[in-house]
C-alpha cells in the first residue's frame, strides 16, 4: 500500500511538471503536490485542496489564470480516467461481480453521479479545450458585474491568463496528451 501511495504522489509530480512545461522543478513540483495533499485532507471535500494549489502555483510565479487551467485539467484527466476505467472495469469482470446484490436504490445514485460526472467533463473540455472564449466572456461578464466590481482587475486578468493558458493546451501534441 505505501508503494502505490509513493508511484501515485511520483506520478502527481510528474504529471504537474508536464501540465507547467517545465516551469516548477522536481522540487517545488513535490512540495506542490505534498501540501495540495495535504490541504485536501484537511479541507471539506467541495473545497478540496485545488485553491491552495492555485494559490501556491502563484507562488511559483505561474499566474492565477494559468494555474487555474491547469488545475482544471488535472481534474479533467481524472475525470476522463474515472469515466474511461469504470466501464473497462465492468466489461472484464461484469456488472454482478462488480456491484453484486445491491439494491437498485443504491445503484440509481451510483449511475446519477456518473452521469453527471460526464456532464462535468464536458464542460470542461468545452471550457479548456473547446470554447474557451465562452469562459473567457463569462467570467468578464461576472466581474462587471456591481457585487464583483471592486475585483474586476484581477478578474479580468484571471480571465485573459486562462484564456491563454487554453491556447496553450490546445496547442500541445498528440504525444503530450
Amino acid at each position: 500500500g505505501f508503494l502505490m501511495m509513493v508511484l501515485r504522489d511520483f506520478a502527481y509530480i510528474w504529471r504537474i511538471r508536464i501540465l507547467t512545461n517545465g516551469d516548477l522543478s522536481w522540487r517545488r513540483s513535490f512540495d506542490l503536490i505534498m501540501l495540495w495533499e495535504f490541504s485536501s485532507a484537511l479541507s471539506p471535500s467541495i473545497v478540496g485542496g485545488s485553491a491552495v494549489a492555485i494559490f501556491l502555483m502563484n507562488k511559483e510565479n505561474i499566474s492565477i489564470g494559468r494555474g487555474t487551467a491547469i488545475i482544471f485539467l488535472t481534474i479533467l484527466l481524472d475525470e476522463i480516467f474515472y469515466l474511461l476505467i469504470l466501464p473497462t472495469v465492468l466489461l472484464f469482470f461484469g456488472y454482478d461481480v462488480i456491484f453484486g446484490p445491491v439494491p437498485t436504490a443504491i445503484t440509481i445514485p451510483f449511475w446519477t453521479a456518473y452521469v453527471g460526472i460526464f456532464i462535468y467533463t464536458i464542460f470542461l473540455i468545452m471550457a479548456l479545450i473547446v470554447y474557451p472564449q465562452g469562459i473567457h466572456r463569462g467570467l468578464k461578464k461576472l466581474f462587471h458585474t456591481r457585487f464583483f466590481k471592486r475585483w474586476q482587475k484581477g478578474g479580468y486578468k484571471m480571465a485573459d491568463d486562462m484564456l491563454q493558458a487554453s491556447y496553450e493546451i490546445r496547442a500541445n501534441n498528440f504525444w503530450f496528451w
